[in-house]
Order: structure tokens, then C-alpha cells, then sequence
């Protein structure tokens, strides 16, 4: 009961686990640029001429590899920072106006980062706002799909047949840049 009490009265500690989560953002942006810098670098010379065609194909093959893994180590970089975002956003909580009592303060750290972010800045202030809505947009366009089972918002991921042709998405997808 009085654990309880204290924590809807908002007397608790939260555990600052910004470098640790910090840390993982920081290795999968490394872990990314490393495999897209590995994926541009121009391909070895083939051991032999022998080999040339060989070699030729394994080189392309390993650069299209380093491309996808840098794109997933991307979307885990994207997960990583957006997991900073919201815990950061609960220690600033600390520093500011927000009332922490009668269950706000759990409500607080259970809610999605864009409800986090407005609970805690005014959307009036134009700084503010542009955070968010570039925070949003980001979130939007390469977390959120890989989130949800890689499905985009609407028939994005959807594919109807046309005889002769082939798959065609169903729906274009929302992304806009």
C-alpha cells in the first residue's frame, strides 16, 4: 500500500538509462554507415583471371549484401533513438511543469513518444512543434512500418494482380520525400 501511495504521489526514482540506451543507438548507427560505406567501397580486383567472372559476381553479391545489412542495422538505429527519445523524455519530465501525481506519472511513461513529447511541450511553440512534427515524420516513414510487421498505414504493403503484368501495389504509399 504505501509503495503504492508513493508512486501515485509521484515520489519515486526513475533509473537513468540514457547511456546504455545511448550506446545502442550510437552502435547501430556505426554498425550502418560501416556496411553502407563497405556496400559503395569499389569492388576487389578478382583473384585471377580465371576467376574474373567468378569474382566480378561475388564482389557485386557481397555489396548488395553490405546494402541490406546497413539498411537493417538503419532500422535498428531508428528503434534505438527513438527508445533515448521517450526515456529522455521521462527524466525531463522531472524538469518541468508536469504533475506527476494520481497516476500521471505512470500514464506518462506508458504513453507512445508523440504523447510523451506534447505532455511535456507546448505544440504552440514553433521550435517545439518543429521537433515533433520532424520527430513524427521520422517515425512515420522508417520506424513504424518495421514496428508493425512492416506494414505501412493503409493498403501501402498490399499488392493486387493485373494479368500480363505482374503485382502492383495496391495503394501508393504515403511517403512524400
Amino acid at each position: 500500500d504505501y509503495a503504492g501511495e508513493q508512486l501515485d504521489e509521484g515520489r519515486v526514482t526513475i533509473a537513468n538509462q540514457s547511456g546504455r540506451l545511448r550506446g545502442m543507438y550510437e552502435h547501430f548507427r556505426e554498425a550502418a554507415a560501416a556496411a553502407f560505406a563497405e556496400s559503395e567501397a569499389p569492388t576487389k580486383p578478382p583473384p585471377s583471371k580465371e576467376k574474373a567472372v567468378e569474382g566480378l559476381f561475388a564482389g557485386v553479391n557481397e555489396k548488395i549484401r553490405q546494402a541490406q545489412v546497413g539498411a537493417w542495422e538503419a532500422i535498428a538505429t531508428v528503434n534505438a533513438y527513438f527508445s533515448v527519445v521517450e526515456h529522455e523524455l521521462v527524466l525531463v519530465s522531472a524538469f518541468s511543469d508536469f504533475d506527476p501525481t494520481e497516476g500521471r506519472l505512470q500514464d506518462l511513461v506508458g504513453d507512445r513518444w508523440g504523447l510523451k513529447f506534447q505532455k511535456l511541450f507546448d505544440l504552440a511553440d514553433k521550435d517545439a512543434k518543429r521537433v515533433h512534427d520532424r520527430l513524427h515524420q521520422i517515425a512515420e516513414t522508417y520506424r513504424n512500418p518495421y514496428s508493425h510487421g512492416g506494414f505501412e498505414k493503409g493498403s501501402a504493403a498490399l499488392w493486387f494482380h493485373l494479368e500480363g503484368i505482374g503485382a502492383v501495389p495496391a495503394r501508393l504509399s504515403d511517403i512524400r520525400s
